[in-house]
């Protein structure tokens, strides 16, 4: 069997969704009430990626919308490498909005997400994976079509991306729409359903709303 590694977002089409429809269950309130800046909430869970988590932090430094942004790591309690070692070393001396979390009663890329985000500040959020790397602008662009057009989710084409022989394995495409969606007819027309290619308006959280990862994507141990 072939595996492959998804390892690239490439932002270069902005695909808007207007609006989602209400459907879930409430935040911490004292979680929403901390929510107030303008900008994006990363959330990026680490689990033995040593060989990439310096790529994703150079990327994510160097996106243009940076200074807009706040990067939440989330290590996992099981991850045996040296990541949040090199983790902590890229980003001691950085002027960034850097977080580094170590939730310790649970494990998985679904229960780090959720740790994540407990740590919400900003008016959108989205995520990435420790081996993911975007343009730029990825995220500015996303961020600025929210803006623009008042939607509550900007979804990215995105290219997932053989890394040993960078070639393209699949495009990642959404068509335009501007009706009323709620999260899961999004998704069922989506055949690669992902969060990385998406930014989240978070005050979707004030009014009942709680959009958790399932525990199915949990491990407690």
């Amino acid at each position: 069997m072939i595996y492959f590694l998804k390892s690239i977002l490439i932002c270069y089409n902005i695909i808007i969704l207007l609006t989602v429809r209400k459907k879930f269950t409430v935040m911490d309130k004292e979680i929403i009430d901390s929510i107030e800046q303008k900008g994006i909430s990363v959330i990026i869970p680490v689990y033995n990626a040593e060989k990439y988590i310096e790529r994703c932090v150079n990327s994510l430094f160097s996106q243009t919308f940076i200074n807009n942004m706040d990067l939440i790591f989330v290590i996992d309690k099981n991850s045996k490498d040296k990541s949040e070692e090199i983790l902590r070393d890229l980003t001691k001396n950085s002027d960034k909005t850097v977080k580094i979390i170590n939730p310790q009663n649970g494990t998985g890329a679904g229960y780090n997400r959720n740790q994540g985000m407990n740590y919400i500040t900003k008016d959108f959020f989205g995520f990435a994976d420790a081996d993911d790397y975007a343009d730029n602008d990825f995220f500015e662009k996303l961020y600025d079509n929210a803006q623009k057009f008042n939607a509550d989710i900007a979804v990215a084409q995105t290219k997932v991306i053989n890394e040993k022989t960078k070639r393209e394995i699949m495009t990642v495409n959404f068509p335009y729409v501007s009706e009323l969606y709620t999260f899961s007819e999004i998704y069922s027309k989506i055949k690669w359903n992902s969060v990385w290619d998406k930014i989240f308006r978070t005050k979707i959280f004030k009014n009942d709303l709680n959009v958790r990862f399932a525990r199915s994507e949990e491990r407690r141990v």
